[in-house]
């Protein structure tokens, strides 16, 4: 009622100026109860609009500015904090106007309660409050859609109805708000920042319509769903960079929540380009990896620079390990191996493959014989074949090499 007093007042007065702020942006254009309504009677308010006058999002303030605002509110309040430490503080807000007043009204009670030294995780890491403050005003499923939103590292809004179990409407009144950024993406075209997104994360059930951590879990499960039925219609499209999106997706879902799908593993042995897939990824720590996500991501960054020395130690920390990624992990160290001319060793990786994943059997026997036949012990190789039924295979493949009768071949190689 009161915004449709206001646009009428302000058709009304065309010659006054009016300055009109507020956490999410003006509709008048789309839907308002004024017979004046429209874009023909409100074309600066229209989505997308370059050309002023137009609606303008507030950024964040300048590094100047924010670190100028902290100082003051420091030197004002006499935090026992050092430079250091309040750069560090200052850094993580990203000059996030809430952000940086959460952060002084933090320091501001570690101060009164008699704090003799205030650290950067003291004020920066957790602080519910200013997640209250960021959800004040929301509905419960435009919370939801804003807790979904802060699980994913870029989304569009059917994302973050399929994560959040709610209405594709809650989500774009979320996205909305100031709050949500633009992410360069065609396809995925929003994001929050990174920061607010951990002290979401942190903030867990403290505040209104909050996610315990039974919550997150099953939200980051139902990502991995929806990630894994783009992946497979890019693929089925032949769309390389959905693909890689998809997967990539699915991929920091699963590091930043410890979950873990069996199809990630197939999925990354048949990504369009290993390089691309690497450079995307979360970082994380040098092997032994903390889990099943961790060392897929490990494995990823080995396969992307195989000649590297740190290539080979990761790979045979992934194949003693125990995670979703041992098999693979030994399969590309026996590949390795073979391709540095250290077929020895590669046979040995190969047999322990055989003893530790018999149902992959045909595989590694086949590599086996490979190997063997790059050893040039071809007598072995074909007696190996002969003996577990694959020598067919062989039978072509020496007939097209030497022109020889294997039978022949085999008897003068036993010679």
């Amino acid at each position: 009622k009161c915004e449709v007093i206001l646009s009428r007042l302000m058709l009304h007065l065309p010659y006054a100026l009016f300055v009109v702020t507020g956490r999410e942006r003006l509709t008048w254009h789309e839907l308002s109860d004024s017979p004046k309504r429209g874009p023909r009677w409100w074309p600066s308010l229209v989505e997308g609009r370059t050309a002023e006058p137009r609606q303008h999002l507030l950024g964040r303030l300048s590094d100047v500015d924010r670190d100028a605002l902290i100082e003051r509110r420091r030197r004002n309040g006499g935090w026992p904090i050092s430079d250091a430490e309040l750069a560090v503080a200052a850094g993580r807000t990203d000059g996030f106007p809430l952000h940086v007043d959460a952060v002084c009204r933090v320091a501001d009670n570690y101060t009164e309660n008699g704090a003799a030294v205030i650290t950067a995780d003291d004020i920066g890491t957790n602080l519910p409050d200013l997640v209250r403050r960021l959800i004040a005003g929301l509905t419960d499923e435009q919370a939801r859609a804003f807790q979904a939103a802060c699980l994913l590292p870029f989304f569009d809004i059917a994302l973050v109805a399929a994560v959040g179990g709610i209405c594709e409407g809650a989500v774009e009144q979320c996205v909305r708000r100031t709050l949500i950024e633009p992410h360069q993406s065609k396809r995925y075209p929003y994001k929050v920042h990174d920061e607010i997104r951990k002290l979401v994360r942190r903030a867990g059930s403290q505040v209104h319509a909050g996610w315990g951590d039974t919550d997150w879990q099953a939200a980051a499960l139902r990502g991995l769903d929806e990630a894994k039925r783009r992946f497979d219609a890019a693929w089925e499209e032949h769309d390389d960079v959905a693909t890689i999106e998809a997967l990539v997706l699915a991929i920091t879902i699963a590091v930043a929540h410890d979950v873990h799908a069996d199809w990630l593993v197939d999925a990354v042995r048949f990504a369009p380009t290993m390089r691309g897939l690497a450079g995307m990824v979360p970082r994380v720590p040098a092997a032994p990896a903390s889990s099943d996500a961790v060392a897929l991501v490990q494995l990823i960054k080995a396969l992307d620079a195989p000649k590297e020395p740190e290539a080979e130690a990761t790979m045979r920390a992934l194949f003693a390990g125990h995670t979703a990624v041992v098999e693979p992990g030994g399969r590309w160290l026996a590949y390795r191996l073979r391709a540095h001319h250290r077929r020895d060793e590669a046979l040995g990786v190969f047999e322990q493959l055989l003893q530790r994943f018999p149902e992959r059997t045909p595989l590694y026997r086949h590599q086996y014989s490979i190997t063997l036949q790059q050893l040039r012990r071809f007598a072995d190789m074909v007696a190996y074949r002969e003996e577990h039924e694959i020598a067919p295979v062989v039978r072509h493949s020496l007939k097209t090499l030497h022109g020889l009768d294997v039978g022949c071949l085999a008897s003068q190689l036993a010679r």
